[in-house]
């Protein structure tokens, strides 16, 4: 330590802190009433600075996306946020691609004109699809490796109404197999 002779706190009188009132108005986070000691607001000062020093501590996070090595609030949370901003870049590109193989026509590899008709509802990106125990093989565009469902006609008919699982069960419906209420088609589970 260098010599601390002209610093204004060793030539002071000293009074202790306990002793010294403070004497502006107090703000609105402070838990203290009136008549505090310059103590009082120090303590309350340095308890504040170790909760946030606590509550902003990052050190011990886990996550999936790699973090900073020196993670601060700031460096961390622009990690986050460029993480973020990656994912939707992601999303949007998927979302398009969905959108093209929704809206997809062109010939099949046996050469005849298909299309998805099924907007939303179905979008086959495998040679097969399976719906219970039944398999439909799907015709598939060599150039560009999109599958799609040639026509409704493949998908099972579900003619059979039931109120409820119980009913379908009844009415001898197999587990796992479809059937209707009232037009929302389900799948017998029990």
């Amino acid at each position: 330590m260098g010599d601390c002779k002209d610093k204004i706190k060793i030539r002071c009188k000293k009074v202790d802190a306990n002793c010294v009132n403070y004497e502006t108005n107090l703000p609105n986070f402070s838990e203290l009433n009136d008549c505090v000691t310059i103590a009082e607001t120090t303590q309350e000062l340095y308890d504040l600075v170790g909760g946030i020093k606590t509550e902003i501590n990052l050190t011990d996070l886990e996550s999936c996306v790699t973090l900073p090595t020196n993670p601060t609030v700031k460096n961390t949370m622009q990690t986050l946020i460029d993480f973020i901003c990656l994912q939707q870049t992601k999303i949007n590109a998927l979302q398009s691609a969905v959108t093209s193989l929704q809206s997809y026509t062109g010939e099949n590899n046996c050469g005849s004109s298909v299309s998805n008709s099924f907007g939303n509802n179905i979008l086959n990106v495998t040679a097969r699809t399976v719906v219970g125990n039944t398999t439909f093989n799907t015709p598939s565009n060599k150039a560009d490796g999109i599958y799609t469902l040639a026509t409704l006609e493949d998908l099972p008919k579900v003619s059979n109404n039931f109120a409820n699982d119980t009913a379908a069960a009844i009415g001898g419906i197999a587990v796992g197999r479809l059937y209707h209420t009232a037009g929302i088609v389900k799948i017998r589970i029990s």
